[in-house]
């Protein structure tokens, strides 16, 4: 059965609006879990929309010369099937929880409990699939996605299991699972948020083996597959489960195997999820195979073809995998989550550079983007533009920045941004030079400033992309993100004068901050100091 994906996307989002208790950062914030819960959204909505989920996986085998074979491409698409069945399937079975009368709790808590049961046991047999050592780059963003929901129903479970009817013993064997995936009191400390406070259920030193929860577990959903195929359920979600019962009796002995021949999961069986999310993002890193942009007589040209295919691939896959995994040992709400978390999720992505030169840009080769704090909003910005652009500068958090490019060349223009304003989206036209830019928020469009007249693009195609005030070249967004820095690689005098390449910044828009802080005045210029030419 198909489903779309505004389904999808709607029963995601509420489906774990529903589970999820938000917890709060050290003001008070619930944001960084509501980006956890949009970026997950999108996955899935892209998972069911083929021409963009299949449009990324392309994308992410380029960028690193590595391909799901068909035969794991079938099995991979049947899993994201199941898995998107399961998650309705429990979503309904919680509404009802939820709206039951008394006397019918303890029925609707036995169906929420098989459902939710079940859904972990096809995860558990599924995510394996994700981690095969051919294409774990390729699917680490599928894999991602898979562990946030993993992740979130054993929490849930923690929370509120009892009232379902899950025994103490099965809530020890869930406790143990989350900690085992995240990292929990071993690689990452546990302080609770409430000292001497209640915990949840499965705390302490009394928790269960893998033994025993794979029994409890392995148990309950065959107890489940049989009332499924009794009471008629649906047959594709007790196929899931049927799958799920008869993979997870063999899993081991299937990954010891795989390991030995070198196709399997090796090595990632006992690695907890966060390790092993920033791990095969760090392997992946080291295929990346730069771009080819532009002439090879272009000065500054194919430093700028590497560094914009690092930018690309560290953007998918922060924005997509490493933001969150830090998070995942925090998603129950009990434990301090630390600021440096925080700021992980806020993490800054890039595209570019676009044009000439990579000046300024904070990776590199071997160092990814460094997790830095927001300083604000951007509340206003400068562009000087004449036939290219010659220079900018932005303003946010209440100061300006860095003035990039000339101080006197081109046509002086000034973007002042409102309240809860952010630009998502920049068009602009680039080659030899940077021709021409437009920026879109989410309540204007700005632009377009200068023109294509000095990229590759030739005249008769400028000219007419003038009369019907359209910008030749590309679109940079990324969806959830909002820009939040614009640099410029290098600006010549030379004729033709103006900025030879620029690269843009992102954050995550629904981390913005909520503070407006405007720039009244122009203060005096602060040129960015000259910086070290990165030329090959």
């Amino acid at each position: 059965m198909k489903t779309s994906s505004a389904t999808i996307a709607s029963n995601s989002v509420a489906f774990l609006f529903a589970l999820i208790v938000l917890p709060r950062g050290p003001n008070g914030f619930i944001l960084p879990l509501i980006a956890i819960l949009n970026i997950v959204a999108f996955i899935l909505n892209a998972i069911e929309r083929k021409d963009q989920w299949h449009a990324l996986r392309p994308y992410i085998e380029e960028l690193i010369n590595q391909k799901i074979q068909a035969h794991h491409l079938d099995t991979i698409n049947s899993n994201l099937r199941g898995l998107v069945e399961n998650m309705a399937a429990v979503r309904r079975a919680h509404k009802q929880f939820n709206e039951a009368p008394p006397q019918d709790r303890t029925r609707e808590g036995e169906l929420l409990r098989s459902h939710h049961n079940a859904f972990l046991m096809f995860l558990r047999a599924s995510i394996p699939h994700f981690q095969t050592k051919e294409h774990a780059v390729v699917s680490l963003t599928d894999f991602a996605m898979a562990a946030n929901m993993q992740i979130i129903m054993l929490g849930e479970a923690l929370r509120n299991g009892l009232s379902w009817g899950y025994t103490t013993e099965y809530l020890r064997a869930i406790r143990a699972e989350l900690n085992e995936k995240t990292g929990l009191g071993t690689k990452v400390p546990a302080v609770p948020l409430q000292r001497g406070g209640p915990t949840l259920p499965g705390t302490g030193d009394s928790i269960a083996s893998r033994g025993v929860r794979h029994r409890l577990q392995m148990q309950l959903l065959f107890e489940t597959i049989q009332q499924g195929e009794t009471e008629g359920w649906s047959a594709e979600l007790v196929d899931t489960w049927r799958y799920a019962y008869s993979a997870l009796g063999v899993q081991r002995r299937e990954v010891s195997s795989a390991a030995g021949s070198g196709n399997g999961t090796a090595g990632t069986e006992n690695m907890d999820y966060p390790t092993y999310v920033r791990k095969t993002y760090e392997d992946g890193r080291k295929l990346v195979r730069p771009y080819k942009l532009g002439p090879d007589k272009w000065r500054g040209g194919k430093i700028a073809g590497v560094m914009r295919a690092y930018a690309d691939y560290d953007a998918v896959m922060i924005a997509r995998a490493l933001s969150f995994a830090e998070y995942w040992p925090y998603l129950t709400g009990e434990f301090e989550v630390p600021d440096r978390v925080y700021e992980t999720l806020d993490r800054e992505i890039y595209s570019g550079p676009y044009g000439r030169g990579a000046d300024w840009a904070p990776w590199s080769k071997t160092q990814p983007p460094p997790v830095t704090a927001r300083i604000g909003n951007i509340t206003s910005l400068i562009v000087r533009a004449g036939r290219s652009i010659d220079g900018f500068r932005l303003a946010s958090g209440g100061h300006w920045g860095y003035y990039y490019g000339s101080e006197t060349e081109g046509a002086l223009h000034r973007i002042d941004l409102g309240p809860d304003e952010l630009i998502d989206n920049v068009d602009l036209a680039f080659g030899e030079k940077v021709g021409a830019l437009t920026f879109l928020s989410n309540k204007a469009k700005y632009g377009p400033y200068g023109s294509p007249r000095h990229t590759t693009f030739k005249s008769a195609k400028w000219k007419q992309a003038l009369l019907h005030n359209a910008t030749l070249g590309l679109s940079v967004n990324h969806t959830g993100y909002s820009l939040s820095s614009v640099h410029c690689t290098r600006w010549s005098g030379v004729w033709p004068a103006g900025c030879e390449g620029i690269f843009f910044g992102f954050r995550p828009s629904y981390i913005a901050a909520d503070d407006y802080e405007p720039v009244q005045n122009i203060t005096a210029y602060h040129l960015a100091p000259l910086a070290d030419l990165n030329v090959i």
